[in-house]
C-alpha cells in the first residue's frame, strides 16, 4: 500500500471517529478507486458506511481478498440473516421502515421465543444447582494441587539457587531513567543457556483465601461486557479490600498501563468504525483522548496502537503499532525529548514485533516476534539495547512454545512472561532472572486452565494475573516469597490486571 493511501486511510478513521462520516467515506473511495485490491480500505468502508448494500460489497470484497478474517466472515453472515429476515417479512431491507404490521409480528415472536429461553434456563438451573456446589471445591483442589510455584528454587544446585533467590528478594533498586539513543542496528547476539529445571508440586492448600493486608491499586480492564466484544470499562481495584470502581465512563477497551492513578494509558474501543488506538483516560471527569494527540506533528505515521507499557517514572512509553508496510513493530514515546519524540526500536525485517516490556531504566525492550511477511520461524521473545541498538534472541523455540505477554518487574531482576501451549491456547506463567546464571522458574502448570497478564507490586513482592480458573477471568495474586496464592476477584465476569500502583 502506498504510504499516501496510509495517510488517507488514517485520516478517514480520524473523521468517523470525529462522527465525520460522509467526507470519511469520500476518503476511502478516492484510496479504492486507484487501489480495488486495499482490505483495509474495504474494511473501513463496511464500518463506516449507512447504506446496506454498500456495507454488504465492502465485507464481501474483505473475504475475498482476506478469506481468513474471521470478524468479516462474521459480519457477512449476520448481514446476510439481517436481509433473510426483511425478505421473509416482505420487506425492502434498505428502505427505512415507520412502524406497521411487520415490526410488530417480528417483536411478537421475539417475545415468544425469550419465553421458551427462560423457561429452559430455568428448568437447567434446577437440575444443575446440587452438582455446582461440590464440583467447585473440587476444581479449587485440583487447580491448587496443579499449581507449581517456586518452591523449588531450592532443588537447584547452591550456586544456581542463591542467584535465584537474590533476584527475588532484592527489592532495594532504585530507578534513574536513562535517555534514549536512536536505534542502529547491530549483528544478532547467539541465545543465552537457559535450561528449564524440573519442578515438583509442592502446594497443598484447599481453598485460595482472598488477600489480607497487601498496599496500593490495580489498574486493569474488567466487569460485565455491554456485548461479547471482549472490551471492558477501565477500572481500579483496590488490593486491600477488593472495592471495584469505573473510571472511563462509557469508554472501553483493554491493555492498561498506568504510572499512578492519574496516568493511564489504554487501547481504547472504537465501536461504531470496529477500530482501536491508545488513548489517556482522566479517571476524575473519566473522558478520554487520543494518546497520539501528544505526538502529533512529528510526521510520524502509524496505526492500530497496542499494548503500552510505562518506565516507573513515567518518562518512556513503549508500545506496538503497524507501520506503512503493513508490519507491527515497536516504538517508544518519550515525553521529554527534544523533537520527534518518537523511536522506532524494532528493524524493517519482515518480522511483526509485538507485547512490548520495558525496563525500569528504559534502556532494554523485550518484545515477542512472529512471523511476518516473508519468514517462518514461529513465535520467540527477542531483547533490544536500545543504548547500544544490538539485539539478542532469547528463546528460540519458534511455535513449540507460544512466548507472550512478557512485563519486567519494577527492580529490573526478573521477567515474567506466558507461554502458551499451541494445542488449548491456555497459557501458564514463568519467571525469568536477568542477571547471572539464567533460570527458567514455571509459577504455574495447569494444562486446562488459562493464566495470562502477570503484573509485579511496585515493591516486586508479589505478581497479579488474571486466570479462567472457576467461570469468566478473575485476578490471582502470588507471593514470590512464601509462595501463596490468594484471589481478589470473585465473580463469572473478566477482570484483568494491568498495572499495581501504590
Amino acid at each position: 500500500m502506498p504510504p499516501s493511501h496510509d495517510v488517507l486511510l488514517k485520516q478517514a478513521v480520524d473523521l468517523a471517529k470525529a462522527n465525520k462520516r460522509a467526507e470519511a467515506r469520500e476518503l476511502i473511495l478516492k484510496v479504492l478507486q486507484q487501489d480495488e485490491s486495499n482490505a483495509r480500505a474495504w474494511t473501513l468502508l463496511a464500518r463506516i458506511t449507512t447504506d446496506i448494500d454498500e456495507r454488504r460489497v465492502a465485507l464481501m470484497n474483505v473475504v475475498n481478498l482476506e478469506p481468513f478474517n474471521a470478524q468479516a466472515q462474521e459480519a457477512l453472515a449476520k448481514l446476510e440473516g439481517q436481509l433473510a429476515i426483511s425478505r421473509s417479512l416482505g420487506e425492502d431491507p434498505t428502505t427505512p421502515k415507520r412502524g406497521g404490521g411487520c415490526m410488530r409480528r417480528l417483536i411478537v415472536a421475539l417475545i415468544l421465543l425469550m419465553a421458551v429461553t427462560i423457561v429452559t434456563i430455568f428448568v437447567y438451573i434446577q437440575i444443575n444447582n446440587n452438582e455446582n456446589s461440590s464440583a467447585f471445591a473440587t476444581d479449587t483442589a485440583v487447580w491448587v494441587q496443579r499449581t507449581q510455584t517456586v518452591q523449588a528454587i531450592a532443588l537447584l544446585d547452591a550456586a544456581t539457587a542463591t542467584a535465584a533467590v537474590q533476584a527475588i528478594i532484592d527489592v532495594t533498586a532504585t530507578y534513574e531513567a536513562v535517555p534514549t539513543q536512536t536505534f542502529t542496528p547491530r549483528p544478532t547476539l547467539p541465545p543465552e543457556n537457559t535450561a528449564t529445571p524440573t519442578i515438583t508440586p509442592t502446594l497443598t492448600q484447599t481453598s485460595v483465601p482472598r488477600p489480607e493486608g497487601l498496599p496500593g491499586q490495580i489498574i486493569g480492564w474488567g466487569g460485565r461486557a455491554a456485548s461479547n466484544d471482549g472490551y471492558f470499562p477501565v477500572i481500579f481495584i483496590s488490593v486491600n479490600d477488593g472495592t471495584i470502581q469505573q473510571v472511563s465512563g462509557s469508554n472501553r477497551g483493554d491493555q492498561v498501563s498506568a504510572v499512578s492513578t492519574s496516568r493511564i494509558v489504554y487501547r481504547r474501543f472504537f465501536p461504531d468504525i470496529f477500530a482501536n488506538e491508545l488513548s489517556v483516560v482522566d479517571p476524575i471527569t473519566t473522558f478520554s483522548t487520543l494518546l497520539g494527540d501528544e505526538w502529533a506533528g512529528t510526521g510520524t505515521v502509524f496505526t492500530e496502537t497496542a499494548w503500552p507499557q510505562f518506565t516507573p517514572d513515567g518518562r518512556l512509553l513503549v508500545f506496538s503499532a503497524v507501520d506503512a508496510q503493513k508490519n507491527r513493530g515497536i516504538f517508544v514515546f518519550d515525553s521529554q525529548r527534544a523533537g520527534d519524540k518518537i523511536l522506532r526500536i524494532t528493524p524493517a525485517d519482515g518480522f511483526n514485533y509485538d507485547m512490548p516490556t520495558i525496563s525500569p531504566g528504559g534502556t532494554t525492550v523485550v518484545a515477542v516476534r512472529s512471523d511476518g511477511i516473508s519468514t517462518s520461524q514461529g513465535v520467540d521473545l527477542v531483547k533490544f539495547d536500545l543504548l547500544t541498538g544490538a539485539r539478542e534472541d532469547w528463546t528460540t523455540d519458534g511455535d513449540a512454545t507460544i512466548e507472550k505477554m512478557p512485563r519486567w518487574s519494577p527492580d529490573g531482576k526478573l521477567l515474567a512472561y506466558v507461554t502458551e501451549d499451541p494445542e488449548t491456547g491456555n497459557g501458564d506463567i514463568v519467571l525469568r532472572t536477568i542477571e547471572g546464571m539464567i533460570t527458567i522458574i514455571p509459577v504455574t502448570r495447569t494444562p486446562d486452565i488459562d493464566e495470562i497478564n502477570p503484573v509485579f507490586s511496585p515493591d516486586t513482592r508479589y505478581m497479579a494475573y488474571a486466570s479462567n480458573f472457576i467461570e469468566g477471568y478473575n485476578i490471582f495474586i502470588y507471593d514470590l516469597l512464601t509462595n501463596g496464592f490468594s484471589q481478589l476477584t470473585f465473580d463469572d465476569e473478566m477482570y484483568f490486571p494491568g498495572a499495581w500502583v501504590e
